[in-house]
């Protein structure tokens, strides 16, 4: 009975190094796999960041503006992370963010600046423009380039009408490129369309006025107003519009998301798309490059 058990427990131990040996195994094999991963997934990185550091050889900016309908898309889902994959998906340096909630029950309590700021691996600004049920509301910059200074400037409007602002963010690119001004903003609406009309035509005349001091500079942004109104007018008088070849922004309010580029300087326009993707919000993004050339003024290729 002895040498029996004895048997069994030489058996047992045979068995335990066996199931040690493979669990070992197992594990380097695992830890390899994680290897192989970390180093595709640094490798991607490695990728993005050749591309971004080609296109800063090439002396180029890469922009969208963004309407995000506080991330809330064509589902009524609110997804941020889904914004951050439209946005990392044109490899952006700037990009001007409108319709930003920050610290609201609708969209989750989020600082949804810092948040797609984290997600899309770029520095974050942002503008308030009102505030609203215990939390604000406004507009955002994300840059992977270094920002001097930012500013906030109020825009006017009516007694009771919405609070609108411009942002706007001193960049310094460097790599041969000059220190240029990045604007967003996001114009009046409302349903009086005669009287919204005349606030944004207000509204675009401040901004010409601010940015006319600030060449060379980039506008982008939520105008809610269509290419031929007024208020494009004024602010078409000292910049380039980029988008003239794209389609509506909006399915029922056309096209209304505008980036602009000042005529004095030496930028060029290289590529202007809407971005295909209208289930993250119901804006279109709008993504241009632009190639800096100083002897040259900021006109179409």
């Amino acid at each position: 009975m002895v040498k029996l058990r004895s048997g069994f427990v030489a058996a047992a131990a045979v068995l335990w190094i066996f199931a040690m040996v493979v669990a070992a195994h197992a594990d380097s094999l695992r830890k390899g796999v994680v290897q192989v991963q970390e180093r595709e997934s640094h490798n991607e990185t490695k990728k993005e960041a050749g591309v971004t550091e080609k296109a800063g050889k090439k002396n180029t900016i890469r922009v969208l503006t963004y309407n995000i309908h506080h991330g809330a898309g064509m589902d009524h889902v609110v997804n941020l992370q889904r914004i951050a994959d439209v946005i990392r998906s044109t490899n952006p340096d700037l990009v001007a963010l409108q319709e930003v909630d920050r610290y609201l029950i609708r969209s989750g309590m989020a600082n949804q600046a810092a948040v797609l700021g984290r997600l899309t691996g770029m520095h974050h600004e942002f503008a308030k423009a009102l505030a609203l049920e215990g939390g604000e509301y406004g507009i955002a910059i994300l840059s992977r380039l270094p920002m001097e200074s930012v500013h906030t400037i109020m825009l006017p409007n009516e007694a009771g009408g919405e609070p609108r602002v411009m942002l706007t963010a001193k960049l310094l690119p460097g790599q041969g490129l000059p220190a240029f001004v990045f604007a967003n903003t996001h114009l009046e609406w409302q349903e009086n369309a005669e009287l919204a009309e005349k606030i944004r035509n207000d509204q675009a005349k401040k901004i010409r006025q601010y940015l006319k001091g600030k060449t060379p500079y980039i506008l982008a942004g939520d105008m809610n107003a269509l290419p031929d109104s007024k208020p494009m007018h004024v602010l078409t008088k000292d910049a380039e519009d980029a988008t003239v070849s794209i389609g509506p922004t909006h399915e029922e309010d056309g096209k209304i998301d505008y980036i602009l580029f000042d005529k004095k300087s030496g930028w060029k326009l290289a590529l202007t798309e809407r971005i295909q993707e209208n289930t993250a919000s119901d804006h279109y993004p709008v993504f241009s490059i632009f190639e800096w050339s100083p002897q040259g003024n900021m006109t179409k290729n």
